[in-house]
């Protein structure tokens, strides 16, 4: 990919970022890298810069090989020991790998060096609750909430846990009624009835007070995720079979009017500011893409044109075929680089993964499927993301921010 497309996706993500998390609290507070511990033979590093390299590999792989990640990690905190967020990221790594004791010792001694590290107290508060501690685990759900009073994950697990001791289920809105009725309509095919429930979901969410919202945008913005999936399968479902040049020109048109209809809807589940949704809805606008882009090739070239014209009219099909399919690649791009961002790993991060993969297989390594992170649990948990730093490195830090507020300018005119 060039330089200034990945620059792009890169500045697309971080603006995209800064919207999901600008209604949803203060993030967990963490200090800055002490300077590392340098040997005198190597050159100095940035171990922010060095992390979010790490990080990138991790998301780029999607877990293919979770053991070089670990090492790196590992080298990394030994020329930067006082460095908090490595530490986190090792105990979340051994976390998701089933090692509970050594995510323990990493998040703690994450703790000790950066002692506002609000997510280290809740994927604490998990290893804990796991440990059918859940005096503990209410201590650090607790704690992280003090740390960080707008964490939306610290609230959720604190309210799952309260809700087990009581052996009931946690407090539910108008929200979570209707979506939750939805669902089970949706699931029963009764699809007319599940998408008014979904609305009914989005106008209770629309009444609650501003400061209210934030506490129920999850199920808000996975009911505007199933009605934008309802418009996305229809969209899928029509075809472009005709024969007939005009015939086959106005089924074209309807389909994309069609994926445009359900894209507008996936940038309003975007809108709601919610990560794991939003990483959603970009990678099934791109798989709209995708499948345009691919069905263009297989339509019937029009049987009034000459042989000569056929091959000129196969040709500018592949060539938009392929501009579509690149769009698509942006959009998988982007929604993994949203996910690194804000810490999810998800059955949707997997899917871009492997549709990247399958669209080069040879520089994108086959992924593999990983623990939810940043989402529910079947338990209800959620364990908080992977966190890095900003990379400041001196020299392009003007730069960068003035090209993030003319791309975030943009994504606003196109979210508006």
């Amino acid at each position: 990919m060039p330089p200034y497309l990945q620059k792009s996706l890169r500045l697309f993500a971080a603006c995209l970022t800064l919207l999901l998390t600008a209604c949803a609290g203060a993030l967990p507070a963490t200090t800055e890298p002490a300077t590392p511990v340098e040997s005198p033979h190597e050159a100095p590093i940035d171990a922010a810069a060095e992390l979010n390299d790490i990080l990138t590999f991790l998301y780029d792989t999607h877990g293919n090989d979770l053991e070089a990640v670990k090492a790196r990690l590992k080298t990394l905190v030994e020329r930067a020991p006082a460095y908090a967020l490595v530490h986190y990221n090792l105990g979340l790594l051994a976390h998701i790998s089933a090692e509970p004791d050594q995510a323990r010792n990493h998040y703690t001694h994450a703790l000790a060096l950066d002692p506002k590290l609000a997510a280290a107290h809740i994927n604490l508060g998990i290893l804990t609750a796991d440990a059918n501690n859940a005096g503990q685990a209410q201590r650090h759900f607790e704690t992280a909430l003090q740390r960080s009073p707008a964490n939306p994950i610290a609230r959720q697990n604190l309210a799952v846990l309260l809700a087990s001791e009581e052996h009931d289920s946690p407090p539910t809105s108008p929200v979570e009624v209707q979506l939750e009725k939805g669902l089970a309509q949706w699931a029963h095919d009764d699809r007319e009835a599940a998408l008014s429930r979904f609305r009914h979901a989005l106008e209770a969410y629309e009444s609650l007070e501003e400061d209210q919202q934030h506490l129920h945008r999850e199920p808000a913005a996975h009911a505007a995720f199933m009605l934008a999936e309802d418009a996305h399968e229809r969209a899928m479902a029509l075809k472009m079979d005709a024969t007939e040049s005009e015939a086959l020109a106005n089924q074209t048109r309807t389909k994309m009017q069609a994926f445009d209809d359900a894209d507008d809807l996936y940038r309003a589940v975007i809108r709601l500011s919610h990560p794991h949704w939003a990483v959603a809805a970009l990678y099934r606008i791109g798989e709209g893409y995708r499948h345009a882009g691919e069905a263009l090739p297989q339509t019937a070239t029009p049987a009034r044109l000459t042989d000569k014209q056929k091959v000129i009219y196969r040709r500018i099909l592949a060539d938009r075929a392929d501009a579509i399919i690149e769009h698509a690649v942006q959009m998988f791009t982007t929604a993994l680089q949203t996910a690194q961002d804000t810490g999810i790993l998800s059955d949707y991060t997997y899917k871009a993964a492997f549709a990247l993969h399958e669209r080069d297989p040879t520089s994108r390594a086959k992924p593999r499927t990983l623990p939810f992170v940043g989402q529910p649990r079947p338990d209800g948990f959620v364990l908080h993301g992977f966190l890095s730093s900003p990379n400041t490195a001196p020299g392009d830090g003007e730069e960068e921010r003035e090209d993030i507020d003319n791309v975030e300018a943009q994504i606003q005119r196109l979210l508006s």
